[in-house]
């Protein structure tokens, strides 16, 4: 489980990492987050409330049946196709298109 309680995010690098490692995710619902996961992701906490973030996380940990959901739901998400590998090859594309 990879989480992230930031309040305030320009572009989580991590969360992305976590995205192209397939890891379920328990972030808050920040406007960030939400573009990275897509707004119906299962796994926000409302942000600055501790309470609802545990509560999420006692879930995550005690059902399997929920681990299962952000797991297959961080598949859907945005950016999974977007994954590093995909960018290093558009990257030398472009180095290529340059050096011509």
């Amino acid at each position: 489980l990879f989480l992230n309680t930031s309040i305030i995010e320009g572009g989580c690098l991590a969360l992305k990492e976590a995205i192209d490692l397939r890891i379920p995710s328990l972030v808050s619902d920040i406007d960030c987050h939400k573009s990275m996961l897509g707004d119906k992701y299962p796994g926000y906490y409302r942000v600055k409330s501790v309470h609802h973030l545990a509560v999420q996380l006692e879930d995550f940990i005690s059902n399997k049946i929920i681990r299962k959901v952000w797991t297959d739901s961080i598949r859907d998400s945005p950016l999974a196709e977007y994954t590093s590998r995909e960018e290093k090859k558009l990257l030398q594309h472009a180095i290529n298109f340059l050096d011509k």
